[in-house]
């Protein structure tokens, strides 16, 4: 068991000094063991997960570890060569037991599980690509060395929780998750048409599942959440974000939401319908949407003297312009009840619209 200390750079210096005493002499040593020490040392790195959070010149610390992880391994993992050269010395396969093989499986899935924390936008498609190769390039020298031929017998291998869960007992990691990305890139190698599924080896720590890969915190209750369990605002889980709502009174809650659902279930929208759906319901509504594009972003809407009410909106089918078409909408539910809306009121029923699951997290209070 390897004890890194807090501060990142130092820890960073440590994993490649302990990586490369382990991946020095891997034929003397042996694969089982070498396995062994890559997964526990990468589980040392998750124990100093809060140290991993920074981005330190437009690049996520958790990726440094990432790339720290993955030169030595890939020495020891090579990819298959393209030709067969009998004047070069042939490729050793080192032994490797059964044990060994979930040692392996967890070493890839911990680096690859810290790619689930980074940023994948400061990732390039190069960089991805590689990275993808690599996990598909260890899983086969996995494979290779203990004589594995069976999805379903690796599956079997794995089953069960991992002995290191309780050195990292704030996160829970999937072994299952991990094969099915592997089995889905080493099908993609060969035919390059399966898909890559779209899974984390981490659990959200909100729905407890591991649908898809990206993995950002909440700048309040600090705990990683999937896309569908993070609020619109960045940086917020919608528990935390939910809480701004609390100073409406239930029942103001209760009919607002009712307002919501009503007009979105009549005219059957959403945050993905067209805007041309959204023009006939505010038409209905006794609003004109006019499309200008040299109007401001946030949209704008007048009444003149007759008592004409109009939208003037840019013609963009995106987020912006649906709050724009919701808020429009709202106004004309406080215009119907003759009631002066402030702003909380507005972007609740707006967060209603969008589909927020805001009163599960509010309940009835």
């Amino acid at each position: 068991m390897t004890d890194l200390p807090a501060d990142w750079r130092k820890a960073l210096t440590a994993v490649n000094a302990r990586l490369k005493e382990i991946c020095a002499d891997v034929p003397g040593r042996g694969l089982d063991k070498v396995a062994e020490e890559i997964a526990e040392l990468a589980v040392s790195v998750w124990a100093i997960e809060p140290s991993l959070r920074a981005v330190v010149d437009e690049k996520p610390v958790a990726n440094r570890f990432v790339e720290a992880f993955q030169s030595p391994m890939h020495k020891i993992a090579p990819p298959p060569p393209r030709k067969v050269k009998l004047h070069l010395p042939a490729r050793k396969v080192h032994p490797l037991s059964e044990a060994g093989a979930v040692h392996a499986l967890d070493a890839v899935m911990l680096v690859g599980a810290l790619v689930h924390i980074g940023d994948f936008t400061r990732q390039t498609d190069k960089a991805r690509a590689a990275h993808l190769l690599f996990l598909d390039d260890w899983r086969r020298m996995a494979w290779e060395s203990a004589r594995l031929t069976s999805w379903d017998r690796f599956r079997e291998l794995a089953a069960g929780e991992p002995a290191w869960a309780g050195r990292v007992p704030n996160l829970r990691f999937s072994r299952r998750s991990a094969i099915q990305l592997l089995e889905a890139l080493s099908k993609y190698r060969a035919d390059l048409i399966t898909p890559i599924p779209n899974v984390s080896m981490i659990a959200c720590e909100g729905c407890g599942k591991f649908d898809g890969r990206e993995r950002q915190r909440c700048g309040v209750c600090s705990k990683l959440y999937c896309g569908k369990c993070l609020a619109r605002e960045p940086g917020l889980c919608i528990a935390d974000y939910a809480t701004r709502y609390r100073a409406l009174p239930a029942d103001a809650r209760s009919s607002l939401r009712t307002a919501a659902q009503t007009v979105c279930r009549q005219f059957r929208l959403d945050e993905f319908t067209r805007n041309a759906a959204f023009v006939r319901a505010l038409h209905e509504h006794g609003v004109e949407v006019i499309y200008d594009e040299h109007g401001p972003d946030e949209g704008r809407e007048d009444t003149d003297r007759k008592g004409k009410i109009t939208l003037r909106i840019r013609d963009r089918e995106n987020a912006t312009t649906k709050k724009i078409l919701f808020a429009s909408l709202g106004r004309c539910h406080f215009r119907a009840a003759e009631a002066e809306p402030d702003a909380l009121q507005m972007a609740y029923f707006i967060d209603i619209c969008l589909g927020v699951p805001l009163e599960d997290h509010l309940g009835s209070g």
